[in-house]
């Protein structure tokens, strides 16, 4: 069927198009907030190195505090020899046993002293790299956290636009899906119209041929040469039945 004559008649098929580009959004962090994540890792690597040498006593603030130590013990060693000589000098006892003995006790009691404070420096690097260690996954978890909640919202984003994708395909589907079957619908209605159509005009020609047959026999029963058809001649027409005429019947 011609287009003009379709579209005349209302059944030309609807050619709609229901696809469409949804709209999509992006996220980007702030810069400072990734900035921050940034330097956060940062600090925590260098809390954690720090207090990793701290604890084990390999930090150089440890050798410094040992070095430090070393020469001040020595240098006081050094002194209460010195005094402990002049003091025996002094009373007419320098030199000899004494002297000697003396001197062997006091760098006994340094090296005593320099144990003791090398001990405590270690015990102090100890501690203060355990608290460096725990900075360090402090900073850590700050950052976990930041960048916890950007993932969060980027991953919002995503189902966002493929939400809106999904609705977007199922529109369009669903858009064609009724369009097919209202088409189809129409084009079955115009069909069935067409069918009743023909179908009542056949119905009203058998009638009509039908009325006129009938009103044609029932003119030829009740005219004015009944009376010849009749047996009895008296002018009353016989039954069909009785006189086994056959008006439709071919003579």
């Amino acid at each position: 069927m011609s287009s003009w004559l379709s579209k005349a008649l209302g059944t030309n098929s609807l050619k709609q198009k229901f696809k469409y580009d949804p709209s999509q959004s992006t996220y980007d962090p702030n810069e400072n907030l990734t900035g921050s994540v940034g330097d956060l890792n940062n600090l925590g690597n260098y809390a954690v190195q720090q207090g990793k040498e701290l604890f084990s006593g390999n930090s150089p603030f440890l050798q410094s505090a040992r070095d430090n130590l070393s020469r001040s013990v020595g240098d006081q060693t050094g002194s209460d020899i010195s005094g402990a000589n002049r003091l025996l000098a002094s009373r007419g006892a320098g030199g000899g046993g004494i002297s000697t003995a003396l001197s062997a006790i006091l760098k006994n009691k340094s090296g005593e002293t320099l144990r003791q404070g090398q001990a405590n420096i270690l015990a102090q690097g100890m501690q203060a790299g355990q608290n460096m260690l725990g900075l360090g996954g402090s900073l850590f978890s700050q950052s976990g956290q930041l960048s916890s909640g950007m993932d969060a919202r980027a991953l919002q984003n995503n189902q966002f636009n493929t939400a809106n994708k999904n609705e977007a395909t199922q529109f369009d589907i669903m858009g064609r899906y009724n369009q097919a079957a209202g088409n189809r619908a129409n084009r079955a209605g115009f069909t069935n119209s067409l069918l009743s159509a023909a179908g009542g005009a056949l119905t009203g020609g058998l009638s009509t041929a039908f009325s006129a047959a009938s009103g044609a026999v029932k003119h030829a029963f009740s005219g004015p040469n009944t009376g010849a058809i009749g047996a009895s001649g008296g002018g009353t027409p016989l039954p069909l039945n009785q006189s086994g005429y056959d008006p439709f019947s071919i003579a």
